[in-house]
């Protein structure tokens, strides 16, 4: 009896030796990743800038309200639709949101804005080198006064969820 006791324990042993080892090559290769992840931050960022996890209009708005400004233009008019449905407070998602199956989703914005020529060029390349991914769908320009234009611009900017 004592050696089949024995015989047991030394194989739950080895079990238990070869699941350290394992576990041990796990977290060696989590560590290269925290690594790698903190080395990247700024990547990380940009990427997370360029395609968010979350469909909140309320940060285009911002973004467009900041672009528009500093370009010196005048925002006279700003929509942002977005036609999906909403994800937060779903708890199944919240306590594991990277097991989610996600897509890439696209929300709709409408801007009306009045500026220069000069003014609209710059708020154009600060549109450009934004990192939010966003394709221009509609271009107007039409006259306002002396040296103004009435510019209307939609376009569609995207998001990741689930």
């Amino acid at each position: 009896l004592k050696t089949v006791e024995v015989k047991e324990k030394k194989q739950r042993a080895a079990s238990l030796k070869e699941q350290s080892v394992k576990l041990s090559g796990q977290l060696d290769k989590l560590s290269v990743l925290i690594e790698q992840l903190n080395n990247n931050a700024q990547d990380i960022a940009k990427l997370d800038e360029s395609l968010p996890l979350h469909p909140r209009t309320t940060w285009m708005y911002l973004l467009m309200e900041n672009m528009v400004a500093s370009s010196g233009m005048t925002l006279s008019n700003s929509t942002v639709s977005n036609t999906e449905g909403r994800v937060a407070g779903d708890e199944a998602l919240m306590k594991n949101m990277f097991a989610v199956k996600r897509e890439v989703k696209k929300m709709s914005a409408n801007l009306a804005l009045t500026g220069t020529a000069a003014q609209f060029e710059t708020f154009l390349k600060r549109l450009e080198n934004n990192a939010r991914i966003m394709d221009v769908k509609v271009l107007e320009i039409s006259s306002s006064s002396d040296e103004l234009l009435d510019f209307r611009l939609s376009f569609d900017a995207y998001y990741f969820v689930p």
